[in-house]
């Protein structure tokens, strides 16, 4: 009975209710997400908790060091040589770009 004069309310009434409801449905559905996100964060964790908590610390670091430039350097233990690739914009010319620089072999 209070359901259906619930239904039959008009002005502010309705309002007030929809938009109760509308909460009630949102915090409903965002918990539900995020046990469900969760269960496939321990899902990941059980699977390979090393590489997992690795992914963690890197979408941490990556999250708090925005707009700044990062290097990441890959290497095995006895590695002797680096090999660095820069995809990002250059943020000022290097010398060899400049041009108009030529060596002289004149005394």
């Amino acid at each position: 009975m209070l359901d259906d004069a619930f239904k039959q309310a008009e002005g502010e009434i309705f309002k007030t209710l929809r938009e109760s409801e509308k909460d009630a449905f949102e915090k409903a559905t965002i918990a539900g997400a995020t046990g469900e996100q969760f269960a496939g964060q321990l899902k990941a964790y059980r699977a390979a908790p090393k590489i997992y908590m690795h992914e963690q610390q890197m979408a941490t670091f990556e999250e708090a060091l925005d707009g700044i430039r990062k290097y990441v350097v890959v290497a095995e233990p006895n590695d002797i040589q680096t090999t660095i690739i820069d995809l990002q914009e250059k943020l000022a010319p290097s010398l060899y770009q400049l041009g108009g620089i030529q060596e002289s072999s004149e005394q």
